[in-house]
């Protein structure tokens, strides 16, 4: 029930925002881009990083999805960190050293740009040049521009690629997105019917990590995973044991990690609860359930009360139409648990039953004066 009512979450999403990120696609803060001539040679070095007030933030941009990593060596496709791009380790002193761990990474790289071999893509191109170039040149080849001593000190910061004289990342051309969308999942995946779409399908492995939950692991967690034999059964391994498509176990997290992110205007915190709110429809409640329940800023401290009076408002005028009123309303807790994320609370009501248990709630609670 969880999967399927974020899965139809993420539906909803891509109907109205075609920027969404499609299967196989994630949404990534890249703080450094390396800018390649035809080639390869570095013409530049980029910060993305912007100061909004006292927060730096750096920019996005829509990338082949990640790898799931634990503790093996597995690259990323046209972006990753140093000691893949690169293929050296930054020590504390600012010193370049590389490993054969370095060399590894760097190897599972450029077998990674390798999958690309049947496009002729300008960028790609450039990028097969860059890496064609010895360690030494490459590194050389930095020292000029005042980032690359701000990258150093920001070691495990994520890199990509673009072509000089364009805007865009490497990855961001028509030729690279047709050759990724072609080599998406397991080619040995089982088929099975999926629990979330009834459909049958290649199964998923492992489920993407989510990120976002207070508490948890930075490099996120799941909320399905089967990686000790106890959990399994009937000789099944990982994700047999609960199918899930490839694509569903995409949309589900994609849709969960939207809710969970900062900024996002679904979630709030209840105790050690990360949780979040959504609608099976569009409502206003969704957006306005965290105004209701955090803590209002320092410069308008009275944003939690006006929220809870529009709150009565809206309830007590018939405010919402008799969709908003009717739908499902999920509200989700979350909590770590190891590598896992504990699910705290799973409620299911209409935004009307949501809405008036909320204010049920703050009348149990009013202190006669």
């Amino acid at each position: 029930m969880i999967l399927q009512a974020l899965k139809e979450y993420y539906d909803r999403r891509k109907e109205s925002d075609p920027t969404i990120a499609t299967y196989g696609w994630e949404w990534k803060q890249i703080p450094y881009l390396i800018v390649l001539n035809d080639e390869g040679d570095v013409v530049d070095l980029v910060s993305t990083y912007e100061v909004e007030g006292k927060k730096k933030e750096a920019k996005s941009f829509l990338l082949p999805q990640g790898v799931k990593r634990s503790s093996g060596v597995a690259a990323n496709l046209l972006w990753d960190n140093l000691e893949y791009v690169l293929g050296v380790s930054v020590e504390t002193d600012g010193s370049i050293t590389q490993t054969d761990k370095n060399e590894e990474k760097n190897k599972a790289f450029c077998a990674q740009l390798n999958k690309l071999d049947n496009i002729n893509d300008q960028g790609v191109n450039a990028v097969r040049k860059f890496q064609d170039k010895s360690i030494e040149e490459r590194i050389n080849s930095f020292a000029r521009f005042p980032v690359w001593e701000e990258l150093k000190k920001d070691k495990k910061a994520l890199i990509t690629f673009r072509l000089d004289g364009y805007s865009n990342t490497v990855a961001d051309s028509s030729l690279v997105r047709n050759a990724v969308n072609s080599i998406l999942g397991d080619v040995n995946a089982p088929v099975r019917r999926c629990l979330v779409t009834n459909l049958e399908a290649p199964v998923a492995r492992l489920h993407q990590s989510i990120k976002g939950v207070w508490g948890g692991n930075a490099t996120g967690t799941n909320i399905v995973g089967f990686n000790l034999p106890p959990f399994c059964s009937y000789g099944k391994k990982q994700g047999e044991n609960a199918p899930v498509s490839e694509v569903a176990v995409f949309e589900y997290t994609t849709a969960l990690n939207m809710l969970l992110e900062k900024g996002s205007a679904n979630r709030f915190q209840v105790g050690e609860a990360s949780t979040v709110a959504w609608g099976e429809k569009n409502n206003k409640l969704e957006t306005a359930i965290h105004v209701i329940f955090e803590n209002s800023p320092e410069d308008n401290p009275d944003q939690g009360v006006n929220a809870v009076k529009q709150l009565y408002e809206s309830v007590r005028s018939g405010a919402w139409t008799e969709d908003e009123q009717k739908g499902r309303f999920y509200i989700l807790g979350l909590s770590p648990n190891a590598a896992r994320l504990a699910i705290r609370f799973w409620q299911v009501s209409t935004v009307k039953e949501a809405a008036e248990s909320i204010l049920q709630y703050f009348d149990d609670i009013k202190i006669d004066h």
